[in-house]
């Protein structure tokens, strides 16, 4: 992995940034050289507790300071440096016990920060303790694999995050353990445990197959074996081709019943691409294709098509996520309330339609912030 800065030439992108980052700078609380922050977290029961961060990438210093790591690059503040560093120290004290599964909330995702952030602020120390914790890390999910197979907690986000590390580093190891945990995700798809592998309830990139594809298909590239993408291959079915298949199934009913509807639950991914969510892009955007042709072909029985945009929706499958998310309910409102209407579509949240709103212009009032934001995650060529 070539670690590079994200930079925004605009400055409405960078103000906020340069914001948030001064007042996690002037917020962060120190104790000898290393710091955390303070806030609210709601646990199960609704209780509010005040406690300080952990150390993921998810909700933790590591995140903070990988954020904190890009905007020293773009803009020179060794304030931000400083903090940067305080954050990775907080994590990577925190790392001196077992070690967790998972690129988000896993001991290597912080690894990968520690190496990556480390370099960008110039802390050859903390690059250093990163690359002996992803040996660590390394060790344990080998060893031990993790019984989940997602991107944010399980066996596809560590080796995600070893694949990453060993670019980084040119470590063959690195490379080495992240091709035995695809092995793990190849068995686990070859077995009725496999079914985060292809259940569409769980076609997610943080908790579901859409990221345990991604997985596979960085293992594909990285290590030249065809058998990775032919397990992603199985997402893109579950996606574009079981829609498909569904309505050829249910069409001659409904139109030997006089007619009907048909909702194609979608995605703002079907408008949108990005790196890390390349496979279910892809696959949701076929779906769209489809869903608009047979819209049109299945008039003619008085059966009517809904495609259904939406961002996160409040289900379980989101529940670890902190993003501003839609209400089930809401999503499923709008999209009777398109079929009674006979609209096309249901565009259901902000974020939704502002991408609609860009898409005859795509490549620059889109794409310009996908690139900045994966450029955060995982790095630019230099």
């Amino acid at each position: 992995m070539a670690v590079g800065v994200a930079t925004a030439k605009d400055a409405t992108f960078r103000a906020p940034a340069v914001a948030v980052g001064r007042r996690l700078v002037s917020e962060a609380v120190w104790h000898d050289d290393r710091c955390t922050w303070f806030g609210d977290d709601v646990e199960d029961d609704g209780a509010v507790i005040h406690r300080s961060l952990a150390a993921d990438l998810y909700g933790g210093t590591s995140g903070v300071a990988w954020s904190l790591a890009h905007l020293y690059a773009a803009t020179g503040d060794d304030d931000v440096a400083a903090t940067a560093a305080g954050a990775l120290r907080h994590a990577l004290s925190r790392t001196r016990g077992p070690t967790d599964a998972g690129l988000y909330t896993g001991t290597s995702g912080i690894a990968l920060a520690a190496v990556a952030a480390g370099r960008l602020i110039g802390a050859p120390d903390i690059t250093e303790e990163g690359s002996r914790l992803a040996h660590t890390a390394a060790r344990s999910a080998v060893e031990a694999p993790s019984d989940e197979t997602d991107l944010i907690g399980g066996i596809a986000g560590t080796a995600l995050a070893l694949l990453e590390l060993s670019r980084a580093l040119d470590d063959d190891a690195l490379l080495d353990a992240a091709g035995t945990l695809g092995e793990h995700l190849l068995t686990r798809a070859r077995t009725e445990a496999s079914a985060t592998l292809t259940q569409p309830r769980l076609c997610g990139l943080g908790h579901g197959a859409s990221g345990a594809a991604l997985a596979l298909l960085e293992l594909d590239v990285a290590l030249d074996d065809p058998r990775f993408v032919d397990a992603a291959r199985a997402e893109l079915e579950v996606n574009y081709l079981g829609l498909i298949a569904t309505t050829q199934a249910f069409a001659p009913v409904l139109a030997a019943n006089g007619g009907g509807a048909f909702v194609n639950v979608l995605s703002v991914g079907s408008w949108i691409g990005s790196p890390i969510l390349s496979t279910y892009s892809a696959s949701k955007s076929a779906a769209w294709n489809f869903t608009n042709s047979a819209r049109v072909e299945l008039k003619r029985q008085r059966t009517h098509v809904v495609g259904v945009h939406v961002g996160f929706v409040d289900t379980d499958l989101t529940a670890a996520l902190d993003v501003d998310k839609i209400a089930p309910t809401a999503v499923a409102a709008a999209a009777l309330d398109a079929v009674e209407a006979g609209k096309p579509e249901a565009v259901v949240d902000d974020f939704s339609r502002q991408v609609k709103a860009g898409l005859s212009d795509d490549q620059h009032t889109l794409y310009p912030q996908v690139e900045l934001d994966f450029a955060a995650l995982v790095g630019s060529p230099t």
